[in-house]
């Protein structure tokens, strides 16, 4: 079952899909998803849909050095070479991703509901020694991502000081009133 739900298409759809199953009926209790979409990881897998917006038309530098888990298939069978390839696919992936987020979130009562939005990391996509990376150094295109909290009834501000995923765990907790016991300490501050 799971290799057939799972596994059969791209992750993204079916994991989407999965969670839109589970709104299908009213949800009247409180609960807790967490969503972890893939597909923006390498290698980047085109879904065909977008790949006609994301085509920059030029092939830009030619790469020297591609991960093992990253190569892209190119017309001629072998594998692409050029960046833009990548950052075409990159692009494509991250509007699919957003596309399917915004499914579900048609479906999610906003205003009864924490919706968080975090990206794990960014990608290096050139102008890197090794330009098709993450996790080799600590670079800005990979460690400032995302953080978005909808909160219903708080009006939309943006925190201007750097705040890390550590943050995010303590948010939460004062945002649904949860206490923990003193003995507990969490690392991270409440960004409330």
């Amino acid at each position: 079952f799971l290799r057939r739900t799972f596994f059969a298409e791209p992750c993204l759809r079916n994991l989407t899909d999965l969670s839109l199953w589970f709104f299908e009926s009213p949800v009247d209790w409180r609960f807790f998803l967490f969503l972890h979409l893939y597909d923006a990881h390498g290698p980047y897998a085109s879904t065909g849909r977008y790949a006609e917006l994301f085509d920059s038309g030029e092939a830009g530098p030619r790469l020297e050095r591609i991960p093992d888990y990253q190569p892209l298939p190119a017309a001629r069978g072998a594998s692409a070479h050029y960046l833009n390839d990548y950052v075409d696919r990159y692009d494509e992936m991250i509007r699919y991703a957003d596309d399917r987020v915004a499914a579900l979130l048609e479906e999610i009562d906003l205003d009864r509901t924490v919706v968080v939005v975090l990206a794990d990391h960014g990608e290096t996509l050139g102008g890197r020694w090794w330009p098709l990376d993450h996790g080799a150094r600590v670079v800005d295109e990979q460690a400032r991502i995302p953080l978005i909290v909808h909160v219903p009834g708080l009006a939309p501000r943006r925190i201007e000081a750097t705040v890390e995923t550590v943050d995010l765990l303590p948010t939460l907790l004062e945002l649904l009133g949860v206490d923990l016991p003193p003995e507990v300490s969490l690392q991270g501050r409440s960004l409330v």
